[in-house]
């Protein structure tokens, strides 16, 4: 299966996806890149998105993600009952 950001892009046309799990490293364009394009498209502008990431954060990519992520999940400790309590906190929009 191809999994990386320009083919979500793509399947956001026929899709309305209520929450975005997000990796930061993929191929061809990484989550930085999608996420950019993500939040410019008007009706996604407050759909959550949940970073699961196995990536180190630097300062910069707080920066960049910063106000417009809900939640950032390090991969190296989310066992699957941390990422549904990441998951109850939020709310629907």
């Amino acid at each position: 299966m191809n999994s990386d950001g320009l083919f979500a892009l793509n399947a956001l046309k026929s899709c309305e996806p209520g929450l975005v799990l997000l990796d930061l490293m993929m191929p061809e364009m990484d989550g930085f890149e999608f996420l950019k394009h993500f939040r410019e498209i008007e009706r996604f502008a407050k759909t959550p998105v949940i970073i699961l990431t196995a990536k180190e954060r630097t300062s910069d990519d707080r920066n960049a993600l910063s106000g417009r992520i809900s939640q950032l999940v390090s991969k190296s400790d989310c066992a699957i009952t941390h990422l549904l309590e990441q998951l109850r906190t939020l709310k629907p929009a």
